[in-house]
């Protein structure tokens, strides 16, 4: 691991357990001696916010002259879940990651999840401007290219209220479920067209939830 972080990143780790913790799913976590389950969960909530954080002036210093409409959807896009999974499998993450294969698990859900807990590593680890230039030198450099996010769509939910508009049909989004799993809150959210539920997602927020489930309704729609 030491030897892959210094060629992926060019960073020198100084404390290695910091990212052993980055790499350890909560289904393999384990218990310390004050009875709190070990994994990258805090980790990734940390890189989450440092990622947002990166971005947000690495897409204001490429777009001068643009809105901040615009931005937010720019940084949306590249820190969107599908788009962390994408830089996770290009970056080769998952030959480091400690978790539980269930049968028929998808891995691939796991890497976004897990570049954001190596970025919070990396930010307690060596500070805010080491971990920016790795980010933006080793990843945003590298694996986006902003052309392409400028003409990619990922905002499910607008996308479908635009096609329901133009069916004339109604669209809200219900909270179906709200429960605590290991000390985190997931939710569940539906799709209501014409006042029916079409799709159910779930989610740690109900923005993900939201997006998840429009999505399905979305290539429900693409297949027909």
């Amino acid at each position: 691991m030491y030897d892959y972080l210094i060629n992926r990143f060019s960073i020198k780790p100084k404390n290695i357990e910091l990212y052993a913790l980055a790499f350890q799913h909560k289904s393999v976590a384990k218990v310390n001696d004050k009875g709190f389950r070990l994994s990258n969960e805090r980790l990734e909530f940390l890189g989450d916010s440092v990622i947002g954080t990166i971005v947000a002036e690495y897409v204001y210093n490429a777009y001068p002259n643009k809105s901040e409409g615009f931005l937010t959807q720019m940084r949306s896009r590249i820190v969107s879940r599908e788009s962390l999974n994408r830089i996770g499998k290009k970056i080769n993450l998952i030959e480091f990651i400690k978790y539980k294969q269930n049968k028929g698990s998808e891995h691939l859900s796991l890497l976004g999840n897990v570049v954001e807990s190596l970025v919070g590593a990396m930010y307690l680890d060596l500070g805010y401007d080491k971990t920016k230039k790795a980010l933006e030198t080793s990843i945003l450099s590298k694996y986006i290219d902003l052309k392409v996010v400028e003409e990619t769509n990922t905002d499910y939910k607008s996308q479908l209220l635009i096609h329901c508009q133009k069916k004339h049909q109604s669209l809200a989004f219900k909270e179906l479920n709200k429960a605590k799993i290991e000390g985190q809150f997931y939710f569940t959210m539906g799709v209501e067209i014409d006042k029916k539920i079409v799709a159910k997602a779930t989610a740690k927020s109900k923005r993900k939830a939201e997006q998840k489930a429009a999505k399905e309704v979305l290539e429900k729609i693409n297949q027909k």
